[in-house]
């Protein structure tokens, strides 16, 4: 929310409201089968209202992100040491795609106004 906050005032939106796009690894659509519920990546899906998620035709250009090393299709050579690692292990291996999505947020400086999580 603090991101959110400091870009608001950094672009002082005509209107007050600033619309925020993101495309991203983080809101692939399939995630929500990835990350736990509760955890700061889930509810950072949750900000947003995802308007496209497709899948990637490479086995997995984002795995440096969460493996801190290139994934070239072999899942034995990539360390299990946190539960986001081994949630992805257990997705790949079991023949999953992996992918990226694009989202929106309109912001109004104290709150996201556009989707379910805020407005109920």
């Amino acid at each position: 929310m603090d991101s959110y906050q400091r870009a608001h005032a950094f672009f002082k939106p005509e209107g007050g409201i600033l619309p925020i796009i993101c495309e991203t690894w983080l809101l692939y659509g399939a995630n929500r089968n990835i990350f736990a519920n509760g955890t700061n990546l889930y509810d950072f899906m949750d900000d947003f209202d995802i308007f496209r998620s497709e899948d990637n035709d490479t086995p997995f250009p984002d795995a440096w992100r969460v493996f801190y090393k290139a994934y070239d299709g072999d899942t034995s050579v990539l360390p299990r040491e946190t539960s986001l690692q081994r949630e992805y292990i257990k997705w790949l291996d079991a023949g999953n795609k992996v992918g990226c999505g694009i989202g929106v947020i309109l912001f109004d400086g104290e709150r996201i106004i556009n989707n379910k999580r805020d407005n109920q």
